[in-house]
């Protein structure tokens, strides 16, 4: 980036979005002009760089450490054992193999050689044809003495030439692929940057003509333009940036929320304290309320790199007076200082330039590869085993002295098992398992569903068969072809498919699909190993909450006062009448238990799972009534969870940020009840809670929607006031600050607020009071804001891992600690005062308590403040949302002033001066009293909120994502261990992860923290037990690996990692790897940080949640006509986004650059849930394709042992094998038909059984390799014995038909004789014969092994499943039609070689055997499938056993730290 911007003594200025995207294209089209190479070196350099620089940072590593790790590298070249490590030294024939494989194998000469033989049989053929051509047909011609008809040295010319082009292609098809797919990383990241540029360039274009934008789709010719607020904060690499319009006269900005990948040099950003940069910035001095710029010279972090933190300085709060004061929206710089310290920073360099600069992580190559290579080995080794071996076989036995018949056959079992199709025919089985893969993928996973979620019209309309033949056009274009050059060729053959695959439907239907062309998956990289790895996946690992959570709090415990003291109200999901049932079953057997439980605080039942002991009986007295166990909430929990997990998972259609269909949708799915039946008789102050509750939520979002009509109409007054634009033009500084002040300002929504409301009976829907329905008699008049400097220090010193999912949804906003709202009722004309907020504050303010029951107001105790405190401080440590509510009606004095103080604007707003107030306390620790200061503080708008009564305390936990428990429970099935990163401690992590499903007892998690000899204060403790302590689990990676290396593999076994960091995450899956797990990683595509995680992990799926903010509102699309809806190229319905804001097409293009190096960006959280079945399919695929490799490896063995058979042939004449009937065998018959079994169906028990782990050192398990080369020998004899036996009986009796003077005259027998096939078969005559029977009989061999083989592949439709009793073509109607069309050429090859009495001279037990042989290879291979079955089903059930254990697998290891004390004196 050479126009990074450098901080001088001249003010920034910000940038326009024009200027912005202008910026980022030029990156762009830097990026692009790059070719492979200076790309490779510049990634190259920068990873020196980091090496030198992590280098610096840790001890070097002495000389001769250096010097004994090259020692110990030479030894292992050269085979020397190392007794420390417990090698065993290389034998000879482990050399040799190496040898073979280094100096042969990965030079390809197995290639060449199969192209030199080629070549020689074309020789071969070339000189035969010429000699008998040359020579008179009745005496010998020399040298090879051809002596069979012309027509069969023609045949042989023509298969050697298609031999050579096989060969040609085979070797042009592995050189392209290797090609494009070493530097694939680069390849990927350059596609994506190259689409998104032209995207940019038509943008341009369009505006400059003053056209129609081509990204915008209007459903009305009158709609606005909509500026689009992404959610999202800092710590999901989501900032606030604040840009002007795009209006060259205007100068108006606004704070949007951008992700980092957008920002470009010059950006105005805001950070606070705790803030990673997302780039180099330099601070910007902000102005305060008196105009007076602040001396940036004070602030200790003026200048911060990428990924250093923003600490600022030490918080006092000077500016601020003593005790209470209050603050109006004026005061920019005090807000902003309450607001954790937000400073605005420039950035100075564009971020996009690094990431574009990132390497590929290093891929350990899959086990199925290395199988792969051991058959290609073995393959090898038998080709020149035979070649040899036929040589020496032909030359040894009497034969006839026409070598043009007999030199080929060497050769032709040669090139059987050699390379000749065999790389195209693995090539395309790769891309058609790659094409099924992604085919299933599609529905939730490409571009026009934004969502991820398709209706059942949109899916039956969705032609499978276009899809797939179309991902796999794109697939064999994306291996072979690095550019775009081949894009118009694409799209001509793309239409050609999609017009043959939509041949019968309608003219509609058929248009749409075609204007969908270009909405496909992006090809995954070739590194990814998507076909070998996905199928054997054996860890899957979550690391994002956002994708773990909802993005809303459920409320669970309500604490009340009552007269017998606090009273605790559960309350559980409304499950309905059906579920009600259910539920008084369930209650049936716990009523025993729970009368015999005795009520307890929630401070100790918070711990009853910690413990192996029960706490039940614990001595403590009752602090509170509490009406149900908290398990019975979290079993309904979860009931709900697994009941509604299917229904509700397709239709999650609401963004994270709750804007759409709020009080629909979103509270339906957060309904709550009472467990309490008789939770009416504390109504009274129950309703004034609900009020509250509704009054909040409700006008939080009526202030959203003023703040956006607000934004419009301050910009078109800016526009219209040239004094305005002038001033904001001259101090751009002051403009963003102010703008900054109201961007801050807003309040978090709450949703489980409004959910409360709604239990308690309170609805915002219209009825008899009004259009708010029970809001209407209520007016809000004023918002009080509490900030306590005191509990603001306590957050600035929080530990980054402490921080709850509440608090990080709020992250970047004013953290305000408490809300008032003073309404008035329109009934009584009385004003009241409601108050939401912290525990601490709120018992500050109250004197008084409600007892609901029988509507007393009593004095607040001192032991009962102290229980709401501890409560609340509890409740937090577990991770859940702590609001307390309290109430005053406002005396009359205090009326007067608020009304002769209201300013009325419209119907709907007041004054903003004295709409809002923010009331700031700055007394310290030691200045606050239990039950509130003096009365001299309460002065202003705080003699408005002092003696309040207080009502109650909610706490609300953030509950798990419907989609994580079944995946979990598919996993478990599956034999995939699920793990999960939380970036949070212990305590605030148990509570969800219990709620998951994970278990939390025994071996339960791990912190990722290192103590360092400290204790961690943040884990789990118990009376009886302790959470992690007990366990002696590790803490911080490094103890991992020592654990590992000197314990067990207990730390593997763990399901739960906390105080996780992208760095440390991506440290335990290379731990994960190095222990043979093959680990999929699901994460957020556009955090930036999540491509070191996403590189490292063998395979990673992105999900993109910023494509949820674009989607339509359900209220307004639910009224359009179905007809009129339509899906952009972007999968945008019927909106018009403002230029002025991020638009679709750059939030995927951050998307994908982040997951360039995953296989899938899904679109949506809720399409998570459709994981499992990416796995399924990959399994399948998986599966699919070794079986059609083995049946293909089975084919070329079985030809192999035929040819090698014909020197050993019973026949004085050895039998003759047609070179085009070999050709047409090798290299289509048997790979289109095997190519037809990779589209077979997974076994039932696909999904059932445990994957093998990933251990390098292990290409076979133990007996596999032995089994599987012994298993394919016995199916390819079958057919090659049986193609003998036919050639046996019909050369002797078309012989006997056809030849019968020859056999006369070379005495076999007279004339009239009585002879058989079995008397010809060793007449010494027939050795000298080269006639056309020779030629026949050679055709019904090879038929009849092609017939044997096509009616094998009936028992490859499974691997260990048996045929019997299942319909080969209702598994895979592919291969139905592959087997009928190669029954067919194999009919129309002998109708072509044959004459036509042939048919009626084969005696009728010809064609008894014919038929009979294929069946009996069928029973033998199903015998042989018998055997492997028993054989897997042990190893299934070890790795069962091995994956259902948590105790380690070689628990205790010795350590050798153990030994050194024992040896020491």
């Amino acid at each position: 980036d050479t126009s990074s911007t450098h901080p001088t003594s001249q003010p920034p200025t910000p940038l326009a979005w024009s200027e912005a995207r202008s910026r980022l294209h030029d990156v762009l089209r830097q990026y692009a002009s790059l070719s492979s190479r200076e790309h490779a070196l510049a990634a190259a350099a920068k990873s020196r760089e980091e090496r030198q620089a992590s280098n610096c940072q840790t001890t070097p590593v002495s000389d001769s450490g250096a010097d004994q790790t090259f020692q110990n590298e030479a030894d292992e070249r050269e085979g020397v054992s190392d007794p420390n490590n417990h090698g065993i030294k290389r034998t000879r024939l482990q050399r040799l193999e190496r040898w073979f494989d280094e100096a042969w194998l990965a030079h390809e000469m197995d290639m060449v050689l199969a192209l030199l033989l080629s070549v020689g049989l074309l020789i071969l053929s070339i000189v035969s044809h010429h000699q008998r051509k040359s020579a008179p047909s009745s005496a010998l011609s020399g040298g090879l003495n051809p002596r069979a008809d012309l027509s069969v040295y023609k045949s042989q010319m023509a298969a050697s030439v298609l031999f050579v082009t096989g060969s040609v292609f085979s070797i042009l098809i592995c050189w392209r692929r290797k090609v494009t797919s070493r530097r694939d990383s680069y390849v990927g990241r350059r596609r994506i940057v190259l689409s998104f540029l032209n995207k940019l360039n038509k943008w341009e274009e369009a505006e400059g003509e003053g056209t129609e934008r081509p990204h915008v789709y209007s459903y009305d010719q009158a709609a606005k333009e909509e500026a689009v607020q992404i959610s999202g904060t800092a710590l999901t690499d989501v900032y606030s940036v604040y840009r002007l319009s795009n209006d060259a006269a205007s100068v108006w900005g606004q704070w949007h929320k951008i992700p980092s990948l957008l920002l470009v040099n010059g950006d105005f950003i805001s950070l606070q304290v705790g803030d990673i940069a997302p780039a180099n910035c330099a601070l910007v001095p902000i102005v305060d309320s008196k105009g007076a710029k602040v001396d940036a010279t004070t602030l200790w972090s003026l200048h911060l790199t990428a990924g250093e933190r923003f600490t600022g300085t030490a918080v006092t709060f000077s500016t601020l007076p003593a005790g209470r004061c209050t603050l109006k929206p004026e005061n920019s710089q005090e807000l902003l200082e309450l607001c954790n310290r937000t400073n605005i920073f420039v950035v100075t360099e564009t971020p996009l330039v690094d990431a574009l600069a990132q390497g590929h992580g290093t891929q350990k190559s899959p086990q199925i590869c290395r199988k792969v290579h051991a058959f290609r080995r073995a393959l090898q080794i038998l080709s020149i085993f035979t070649l040899i071996l036929t040589f020496i076989l032909i030359f040894v036995r009497p034969t006839s002295s026409d070598l043009s018949l007999l030199l080929p056959l060497p050769l032709l079992a040669s090139l059987a098992t050699l390379p000749v199709c065999t790389p195209v025919y693995v090539f395309f089985l790769e891309v058609f398992g790659t094409a099924r893969i992604l085919t299933t993928a599609h529905p939730f996973s490409s571009r026009t569903s934004s969502t991820g979620i398709l209706d059942n019209q949109e899916s039956t309309a969705t032609n499978a068969r276009s899809l797939f033949w179309r991902y796999t056009l794109n697939a064999v274009f994306s291996r072979l072809f690095k550019n775009e050059n081949t894009r118009h060729v694409r799209s001509i053959l793309t239409r050609c498919i999609v017009c043959l695959c939509s041949c019968g439907r309608r003219r509609k239907d058929r248009k749409s699909v075609l204007d969908d062309m270009d909405d496909l998956i992006r090809i995954p990289p070739a590194s990814t190993y998507l076909l070998e790895k996905l199928g054997v996946i054996t860890a899957l690992t979550l690391v994002d909450d956002e994708l773990a959570c909802e993005p809303y709090s459920t409320p669970q415990q309500l604490l009340i006062p009552s007269g017998n003291g606090l009273k605790l109200l559960d309350l559980c999901p409304n499950f309905g009448d059906e579920d009600m049932e259910l539920d008084s079953v369930d209650e049936r057997g716990d009523d025993e238990s729970r009368s015999k439980r005795r009520p307890k605080s929630f401070s100790d039942s918070s711990h009853d799972s910690d413990s192996d002991d029960d706490d039940d009986e614990s001595d403590e007295g009752e602090i509170y009534q509490h009406v149900s166990a908290p398990k019975r909430t979290l079993q309904a929990l979860r009931r709900r969870y697994k009941k509604t997990a299917t229904v509700l998972s397709g239709k999650k259609n609401f963004s994270r940020s709750g804007r759409i269909d709020k009080y629909g949708a979103l509270l339906e799915e957060n309904e709550v009840i009472f467990e309490d039946p008789l939770w009416w008789q504390y109504l009274p102050s129950l309703k004034c809670i609900g009020l509250a509750c509704a009054l909040m939520e409700y006008e939080n979002a009526a202030d959203s929607t003023r703040n956006v009509a607000g934004n419009k109409e301050e910009k078109t007054a800016q526009s219209l006031d040239p004094q305005g634009s002038k001033s904001q033009r001259s101090d751009p500084v002051q403009s963003a600050t102010s703008s900054l002040v109201d961007h801050i300002c807003h309040r978090h929504e709450q949703s489980q607020l409004m959910s409360l409301a709604n239990c308690i009976g309170f609805s915002t829907s219209e009825n008899s009071l009004g259009k708010m329905g029970d809001l209407s008699p209520f007016s809000p008049i004023k918002h009080l804001h509490f900030v306590a400097t005191r509990l603001l220090h306590s957050r600035l010193s929080l530990d980054r891992h402490a921080i709850g999912l509440e608090e990080s949804r709020s992250w970047g906003l004013l953290d305000v600690d408490a809300t008032s709202i003073i309404i008035q009722d329109h009934r009584s004309k009385a004003y009241q005062l409601l108050t939401v907020g912290d525990a601490r504050v709120i018992a500050d303010c109250c004197t008084d308590a409600w007892q609901g029951e029988n509507s007393t107001i009593s004095p607040l105790s001192a032991a009962d403040r102290r229980t709401v405190l501890e409560t609340s401080k509890n409740w937090a440590l577990s991770d859940l949302d702590v609001a307390a509510f309290s109430y005053t009606p406002v005396p009359n004095t205090m009326e007067e002033r608020i009304s002769g103080a209201r300013r009325i604007k419209d119907k709907n707003t007041v004054e903003a001066s004295e709409a809002r107030s923010y009331l700031v306390d700055n007394r310290t620790l030691n200045e606050v009293g239990i039950s509130g200061s003096s009365s001299k503080n309460w002065v202003g708008d705080w003699s408005l909120v002092k003696n309040q009564i207080f009502l109650g305390l909610l706490g609300s936990a953030v509950i798990p994502s419907r989609e994580i428990e079944p995946i979990l429970e598919a996993c478990t099935d599956a034999g995939v261990r699920f793990v999960y990163f939380s970036p949070r401690n212990m305590r605030r992590t148990k509570e969800l992860a219990s709620q998951m499903g994970i278990d939390v007892s025994w071996n339960c998690a791990i912190s990722l923290r290192p103590l360092d000899g400290q204790a961690d204060p943040h884990r789990m403790t118990s009376t009886y037990a302790d959470w992690d302590v007990n366990a002696k689990l590790p803490h911080g990676v490094e103890d991992v690996k020592k654990h590992l290396e000197e314990v067990d593999n207990v730390p593997l076994l763990v399901s739960l990692f906390t105080d996780a960091t992208k760095n440390n995450t991506a440290e335990m899956l290379d731990v994960f790897q190095t222990y043979h797990d093959t680990v999929l990683t699901i994460g957020l595509s556009h955090l930036s940080q999540n491509e070191c995680i996403f590189s490292t992990a063998d395979m990673a799926i992105g999900v993109d949640i910023l494509c949820e903010d674009f989607d339509p509102d359900s209220e307004s699309s639910s009224g359009r006509d179905k007809n009129v809806e339509m899906a952009t190229s972007d999968g945008i319905l019927s909106r018009k986004y403002s230029r002025a804001s991020v638009l679709p097409d750059e939030t995927l293009f951050v998307s994908s650059i982040v997951a360039h190096s995953c296989i899938l960006n899904l679109r949506g959280t809720a399409t998570i849930s459709h994981i499992p079945d990416i796995i399924a399919s990959g399994r399948a695929a998986l599966d699919a394709s070794s079986v059609a490799g083995l049946y293909a490896i089975t084919g070329y063995v079985s030809y192999g042992f035929m040819v090698l058979f014909c020197p050993f042939s019973v026949t004085t004449s050895i039998p003759f094998v047609p070179a085009l009937g070999s050709l047409l065998f090798l290299q289509f018959l048997l790979p289109s038909l095997g190519l037809s079994l990779a589209a077979s169906n997974a076994d039932t028990q696909s999904m059932d059984r445990v994957p093998p782990k990933n251990d390098e050192s292990i290409v076979f398990a133990r007996g596999e390799g032995a089994r599987l080369f012994q298993h394919t020998c016995i199916r390819a004899l079958i057919p090659a014995i049986a193609a003998h036996f036919v050639h046996l009986i019909g050369f002797g009796s078309l012989m006997l038909i056809f030849e019968r003077r020859f056999l006369f005259a070379g005495d076999c027998g007279t004339l009239s004789g009585d002879l058989n096939w079995r008397h010809v078969a060793r007449c010494d005559a027939v050795r000298q014969y080269s006639g056309p029977v020779k030629d026949w009989a050679g055709s019904l061999m090879l038929a009849e092994l092609a017939l044997c083989l096509v009616v094998l592949s009936s028992s490859f439709l499974s691997r260990t499943e048996l045929i019997k009793g299942k319909n080969p073509w209702r598994a895979n109607p592919l291969w139905g039609w592959g087997f009928l069309a190669s029954l067919l050429l194999i009919l129309f090859y002998l109708i072509a070689t044959l004459d036509n009495g042939v048919w009626g001279a084969l005696p009728w037990y010809f064609y008894v055997v014919a038929i009979i042989m294929p069946s009996l290879g069928v029973m033998t291979s199903e015998l042989v499938k018998r055997s492997d079955q028993k054989q897997e089903y042990r190893a299934e059930k070890l790795r069962r056993l091995q994956f259902e254990t948590r105790l380690g697998m070689w628990s205790p290891k010795e350590s050798r730290f153990l030994h050194d004390d024992n040896s020491s004196p």
